[in-house]
């Protein structure tokens, strides 16, 4: 913990008056292709405390590391024709797919496949050069770290698509729990487990985790608040799956979602908008979470531009909204209940700032030293060196 603070922030907002945290998005994925190993190591390299990896599952149940099931556009796979009969079309999440899945692959297939930048800003120039790693692997990677550096950093462990993988057999929280078993790597300050999800996240503290032995933090995440950007990013998947289908009943919906059902009227149409407004929804997320980790724009509100601005000068217009200057109580809410609140997704590039109310670029100094402001307990970001950079100025 570092003593002093600099008068940039003169005051700590954090829950507990700590230091908040920086945790690296699929690792230091501004610069390295996402979910890869070497971009593990560059986070950690540069100051993250965590690193935040996603998880879906193979054919033959092994976690492996990719931020979604479909392969197409974050590994080679387009270029494998042996594997051409594998395409197929898939509902997931309500939304229908076509590709290449990697729970129709086993571990050993997946193995010769090579990572590849997705985001066509960034640069392909470390496209095929990095294997698709596992769970278990990256555990050793940060093992290796802490004794090589002497220090303990820890991972943050994103369960995607819960609903999707239970429903073909191949449960993801089961999968995450057992591997941490297997690689003995259960020390509660070196691992945080987060989904959108509420029930997998319910099923996990009552369940799964008191069986395996092991109780580690659990964070929820949320998505947008309004339908504004993507419907899919507005819902708790789960809820729309069960309140979607007519043999789900009341009875059942108070055994899953317990005192929540008394909280709201949950239907297939809940969105995180309806449920972050209510002050008792942290409450009852503080029954079975640790934190609650919101999209950066339900705190900083913002609104679409007329046109699009270009921010840098270099001709062309990448930013299309402006703040509003009206900050959502989300903060406050969640420590009121006791709650954390790490924040995502920070991004340096400029098609992913903002203007902010007097038309200036907040640039990405700025929207950290903003959110450290409000008193957010960690940072979620693509570019972990340059939130390392603004904490180190704000609290040294």
């Amino acid at each position: 913990m570092r003593n002093g603070i600099t008068p940039n922030i003169p005051q700590l907002n954090t829950l507990n008056g700590q230091d908040p945290i920086i945790i690296a998005h699929r690792g230091a994925s501004g610069s390295l292709p996402e979910n890869t190993l070497a971009g593990f190591r560059l986070a950690l390299e540069q100051g993250a405390d965590f690193i935040e990896i996603d998880y879906v599952m193979t054919k033959d149940g092994v976690p492996i590391v990719r931020h979604e099931p479909l392969l197409n556009k974050t590994t080679n796979i387009l270029d494998r024709p042996e594997f051409s009969d594998r395409k197929t079309t898939k509902i997931i999440d309500g939304v229908e797919v076509t590709g290449f899945f990697a729970e129709d692959f086993i571990l050993k297939e997946i193995k010769t496949l090579r990572a590849r930048q997705p985001r066509p800003e960034r640069s392909d120039e470390f496209d095929d050069l990095y294997e698709i790693p596992t769970m278990a692997e990256v555990i050793r990677l940060v093992k290796d770290f802490a004794v090589e550096t002497n220090q303990q950093v820890g991972i943050v462990h994103e369960l995607k698509h819960n609903s999707y993988f239970d429903s073909i057999g191949l449960n993801v929280e089961e999968a995450v729990a057992r591997v941490l078993i297997e690689e003995e790597f259960t020390n509660p300050e070196q691992n945080i487990i987060q989904t959108f999800e509420i029930a997998p996240l319910i099923c996990l503290d009552r369940e799964i985790m008191p069986e395996a032995g092991i109780d580690l933090p659990l964070h929820q995440l949320t998505g947008a608040a309004t339908e504004d950007c993507s419907p899919g990013f507005s819902f708790p998947y789960d809820i729309v799956d069960n309140f979607s289908n007519p043999d789900f009943t009341p009875e059942d919906a108070r055994a899953v979602y317990g005192d929540l059902v008394d909280i709201i009227d949950l239907d297939a149409e809940t969105g995180y908008g309806d449920l972050l407004v209510l002050p008792e929804f942290y409450q009852f997320v503080s029954t079975y979470a640790e934190a609650i980790n919101p999209w950066k724009n339900t705190i900083l509100l913002r609104e679409s531009l007329e046109e699009p601005f270009d921010g840098d000068g270099d001709g062309n217009t990448e930013i299309r909204t402006q703040l509003t200057g009206e900050v959502f109580s989300l903060i406050e809410l969640a420590h009121d209940a006791g709650l954390l609140v790490h924040v995502y997704t920070l991004r340096d590039e400029e098609r992913y700032l903002t203007l902010n109310p007097d038309s200036t670029v907040q640039t990405p100094e700025q929207e950290a030293e903003d959110l450290f402001r409000l008193g957010a307990d960690g940072l979620i970001g693509d570019f972990p060196e340059t939130i390392n950079l603004v904490r180190d100025r704000s609290f040294s």
